[in-house]
């Protein structure tokens, strides 16, 4: 094929399916952060005890809460994109 050949336009119209997916890591770092925000405030809402100091319990809170936050908002991400498919 030359150049100066054209490719033939097709006849009709063509149609494209885009397969729109949730994007992961955006569900998970949302989870995330509201995970994160969700222990802190529980932490410092709450009373320390004597066993345990208040940044202890803070910095377990956050992360439990972070772990569970980015695992439900992974498997949020995966329920959409399993509903859609």
């Amino acid at each position: 094929m030359t150049p100066d050949e054209e490719t033939p336009e097709p006849s009709g119209p063509v149609t494209y399916r885009m397969r729109r997916a949730p994007r992961y890591r955006a569900f998970g770092l949302t989870g995330l952060v509201i995970g994160v925000i969700l222990g802190a405030v529980l932490a410092v809402s709450s009373p320390a005890s004597g066993d345990y100091s208040s940044q202890t319990i803070l910095g377990y809170f956050v992360a439990i809460f972070a772990l569970l936050g980015a695992l439900l908002g992974s498997g949020a991400a995966v329920l959409l994109d399993r509903r859609k498919g």
